[in-house]
């Protein structure tokens, strides 16, 4: 996964930079759209490949008593939201979908104001559950 998307945010950036990309265009005439398809397709197979793990170790009966399996789904959840939500409200930046005062702040701008903050709950939120499950499972000492 970490090679894949490596090797498209390079040629996202190489692209760029002679012009013939730009970043956060969805126009199927643009390759933008096919490399962020590409990452997005690796991150969810690495998602996978994590899903499989679990299953392995939880069918072999090992970790079960450091509850990784419940700490794994809160990682993989935050994650999971934080890169859709970004597709999608980058996407709705992109084409105008976001209102905003047009002079004062872009529609990406807006998004991107959105993305943060919606990332900052959600990271606030399921770190905090995360910290409590951490304090409460003494295994680890």
């Amino acid at each position: 996964m970490p090679y894949i998307q490596s090797a498209m945010i390079f040629l996202m950036i190489v692209l760029n930079m002679s012009n013939y990309l730009e970043i956060g265009n969805l126009n199927p005439r643009d390759p933008n759209l096919y490399l962020t398809i590409i990452i997005l397709a690796s991150f969810f197979l690495g998602l996978w490949g994590t899903f499989v793990f679990l299953d392995l170790t939880r069918k072999n009966e090992q970790l079960t008593e450091n509850k990784y399996r419940f700490k794994s789904l809160l990682l993989k959840t935050i994650v999971i939201l934080i890169n859709i939500q970004g597709f999608v409200l980058d996407s709705m930046g992109k084409y105008k979908i976001i209102p905003c005062k047009q002079p004062f702040i872009s529609n990406s701008a807006m998004a991107s104001v959105i993305k943060s903050i919606l990332c900052l709950l959600e990271s606030l939120l399921l770190g905090s559950v995360n910290f409590i499950i951490y304090l409460k499972c003494q295994d680890h000492l």
